[in-house]
């Protein structure tokens, strides 16, 4: 089973004025890592359909068969 991680961006930061502050090089570089690590996971899905996504498509045609919406993916 995979697991879910959640990242968020470091929280806005304002001055005196109300003018938005930049990242900080430590904050910018934990959000890159965060993002690379995040497309990384997504170059892992397979470009092609396993099992339990056609077994999912089947049983959505199945229920409107009038208008099948994954018709040829399984």
């Amino acid at each position: 089973m995979s697991t879910t991680t959640t990242t968020t961006s470091p929280p806005a930061r304002f001055d005196a004025e109300g003018r938005l502050l930049p990242w900080t090089d430590a904050e910018q570089a934990r959000h890159a890592e965060a993002v690379r690590e995040g497309m990384a996971r997504l170059a892992e899905i397979p470009d092609e359909p396993g099992e339990d996504d056609r077994d999912f498509f089947r049983a959505m045609d199945a229920d409107r068969p009038e208008r099948p919406l994954f018709e040829g993916y399984y």
